[in-house]
């Protein structure tokens, strides 16, 4: 007589690394014990106050963690279209579960299964291929498809990508949020817009809040023109705004060589919780306007607004541009000067070309 022996549960405290998708490309870390102690970690709490209410109303019972320890997100693929797949992606949370609160947040009907050793909520008409919640013993929730759970319930997991896991375990013992990537590719049938996330083939996020907010920031584009376009999107999104974030972009260090682009941020904690408070205002006050209406009044600042990409080079004046047309000038490349342009016509998405 054959017994099915039970799945091998994941030891999180011992290896957190288990957690993550073996085919992973990408993988994020909130270290939520080390940040909650800091001046930063603290404001960044006040932020969020609230935020309970909203986890409650998305129906996955993520209130049901009363005590955040710890969040690791891995994925096998990055697509932020429209008909993306959440399939191949595993969020491991890591803190105090309360089942009470769990079974209370979750849509009615939802049915609980048995599935690898773990309790496996499955919502009604739950579609395949549908995000699931499996609840580990009583400090560890799991959110993905259910052939990834099962890899991760079966103690499948680990990080096969040795250049992933060197970046990922780098980040994390210096950083307490931050977030890796390794040989990414455009979506099946897409090409890689320039200056689009999709462009992006390699990158490193780390977010260390024990002096202030220091942001470290260093992506491989699948091309220089990519790379130029990213930096003219970052320097555009600081040219947005007078406060709050756009002023913390104004004074970022990047730089822009070859296809690579690397963004250097410090923010004294005696800023941050006043930019956040004006960042609010600022989004409460914009209403319906949209992001083409933003660039049309954007444009009457002219080229005064943006700073170089390389610190302590100079902007060319540059003629004012078309109506909805933006105009970002790099200087200091290796490559000479570059001209980013972005247009908004009436009626279409918002697109962009690079002139060397």
């Amino acid at each position: 007589m054959l017994l099915s022996l039970p799945a091998a549960q994941p030891d999180a405290s011992s290896d957190p690394w288990k957690l993550v998708h073996p085919q992973a490309k990408w993988i994020l870390g909130v270290d939520w014990t080390r940040a909650k102690q800091s001046p930063a970690g603290r404001i960044l709490s006040r932020q969020f106050v609230g935020a309970e209410t909203r986890l409650e109303a998305s129906g996955l019972g993520l209130q049901a963690v009363t005590a955040l320890e710890r969040i690791i997100a891995s994925g096998v693929a990055v697509d932020l279209s429209d008909h993306a797949s959440a399939e191949g992606m595993v969020v491991a949370i890591e803190g105090v579960i309360d089942r009470t609160r769990l079974k209370k947040g979750l849509p009615p009907g939802t049915a609980m299964e048995k599935f690898r050793g773990a309790d496996l909520f499955v919502p009604p008409k739950a579609k395949p291929g549908e995000p699931l919640m499996a609840v580990v013993a009583s400090r560890l929730l799991l959110i993905g498809d259910r052939a990834s759970l099962a890899l991760i319930l079966e103690g499948k997991g680990g990080i096969r990508d040795p250049d992933l896991y060197g970046k990922a375990s780098r980040l994390a013992a210096e950083s307490e949020i931050w977030l890796a990537a390794a040989s990414l590719e455009a979506p099946p049938g897409e090409q890689a817009a320039p200056g689009g996330l999709n462009s992006v083939r390699d990158m490193e996020l780390s977010v260390s809040l024990q002096r202030g907010l220091r942001l470290r920031s260093v992506l491989t584009a699948a091309s220089p023109e990519a790379a130029q376009h990213l930096a003219g999107i970052t320097q555009l999104a600081g040219a947005l705004g007078k406060d709050g974030p756009a002023a913390w972009l104004r004074r970022a260090q990047i730089k822009n060589t070859g296809n690579q682009l690397a963004l250097d941020l410090d923010i004294p904690a005696t800023e941050l919780e006043v930019g956040f408070e004006q960042a609010r205002a600022a989004v409460r006050g914009m209403g319906q306007r949209t992001f083409e209406s933003v660039l049309a009044s954007a444009t009457s600042a002219g080229a005064s607004d943006l700073r170089p990409a390389v610190r302590g080079a100079q902007v060319t004046s540059s003629s004012p541009p078309a109506p909805k047309t933006r105009t970002i000038r790099i200087v200091g490349l290796d490559e000479g000067t570059k001209e980013v342009h972005y247009t908004a016509p009436s009626g279409s998405p918002l697109g962009g070309s690079t002139r060397p």
